[in-house]
């Protein structure tokens, strides 16, 4: 048992309970400290080594404030002794120093650290999650030496030989063609209608919200359903269908899915029409409909998409995805169609001049989201100037 499954945000008081009542012993993604030690060198030092182990392995969370149970030696044995926390310790100012020292030992620079203030029994105790990191190795450096770590089974870590090293830079390098791989393996499923719900819509937009890594299993659904309730499916064309929500689990993980009924038509039957999947591997793949009356997409389309990157990010922030996240947007069956342009002046206008997309499909370039604490938009500007740059354009622009 760990708290890695439950998202920061979501974890109480009541969770620390839970680890004391269960002699949750240490582990690959669990540690116990007393007290916070960050005044030495050498205390810095082995923090530094505790931390760049977790990033180096699976990620995993450091819970300072909590003793450990003592053996009849005095020696500590792994196993959390009470909520004890740390009397007068000043959680912002600790984080602070905590951050500085930890971004100052460790190269290359851990994507992110979060951190998290609970109640304890004499004073807060400091949670401080380590995700895993996809830019591998970590190393811990001083003026004359470097040193990488790995956490093992036990409570500590150990160091990396050499072809470890070796290994961890080849993962590093081959996680963009990782990632893109699962986008690869859904899309033939997407176009040939192989989904968990059938959807009635022949151009579409698919996007993937991919955790680092995708197959480690990162997501715990049972604990997290209420989070997964508030998905909403991808609409970014407008339609006169009423919607009624639906979701059920499955073998890939949850599905939540819009059933829309045409009142000028009762013939017709129910259309789904759009779909978010949640992988219990540690992926989202949402799909919509990108069907119009004309051969015309909208162009708030780049909005709207932003807003839906930015609302899912935050979603998967509280399901327990740990970035880095990788999305990546793909329109699918669009060969002929185009942006909606002609109500703007020629003078609001980027250099271009207005074509129909060439190809069926076109998978705008990925974005990295390091931190979920970002703005989407921004980010999202190369994907979005990758899709204008398909439609005439020189670069995306405003409605």
């Amino acid at each position: 048992m760990s708290l890695l499954h439950k998202a920061l945000e979501r974890i109480e008081r009541t969770d620390i309970d839970g680890l004391i009542a269960g002699e949750v012993v240490e582990s690959r993604t669990i540690d116990y400290k007393a007290t916070l030690q960050i005044e030495t060198a050498d205390d810095k030092k082995e923090l530094s080594f505790d931390v760049s182990a977790f990033a180096n392995a699976l990620g995993g969370d450091i819970l300072f404030g909590i003793p450990e149970k003592q053996d009849a030696n005095g020696k500590n044995m792994g196993i959390p002794a009470a909520a004890s926390g740390i009397a007068g310790l000043n959680f912002d100012q600790e984080r602070l120093k905590l951050e500085q020292v930890l971004y100052s030992k460790i190269q290359p620079k851990l994507p992110s650290l979060q951190f998290k203030e609970i109640r304890g029994d004499t004073g807060p105790i400091m949670l401080l999650r380590v995700p895993r990191s996809w830019a591998l190795p970590h190393v811990v450096t001083n003026d004359k030496w470097l040193r990488a770590y790995i956490r093992t089974s036990g409570s500590k870590g150990a160091p990396l030989d050499v072809v470890e090293l070796r290994t961890a830079f080849l993962l590093s390098q081959s996680l963009p063609e990782r990632v893109r791989a699962f986008r690869d393996s859904r899309l033939p499923k997407i176009m040939s209608g192989d989904l968990p719900v059938k959807v009635k819509a022949n151009s579409k937009i698919a996007i993937h919200a991919v955790s680092v890594p995708v197959t480690e299993g990162t997501v715990s659904l049972a604990s997290n359903a209420d989070v997964l309730l508030k998905l909403t499916c991808p609409a970014f064309v407008p339609n006169d269908h009423r919607a009624t929500q639906s979701f059920r689990f499955n073998l890939d993980g949850f599905l939540r899915y819009d059933m829309e009924f045409d009142a000028f038509n009762p013939q017709r039957g129910a259309l789904t029409t759009r779909y978010v999947q949640v992988f219990r591997a540690g992926a989202v793949e949402a799909v919509g409909t990108l069907d119009t009356d004309s051969q015309q997409l909208p162009l708030s389309i780049g909005g709207s998409l932003a807003e839906y990157v930015q609302a899912l990010l935050k979603l998967l922030r509280e399901d327990g995805f740990v970035p880095p996240i990788y999305v990546m947007v793909t329109l699918i069956n669009v060969n002929g169609r185009t942006l909606y342009v002609h109500h703007l002046r020629r003078e609001d206008l980027p250099p271009g001049e207005w074509q129909p997309f060439d190809r069926a499909t076109l998978p705008l370039p990925e974005v990295l989201y390091e931190s979920l604490d970002c703005d989407p938009k921004a980010l999202l500007r190369p994907a979005l100037d990758a899709l204008w740059q398909a439609g005439g354009w020189a670069s995306y622009f405003e409605p």
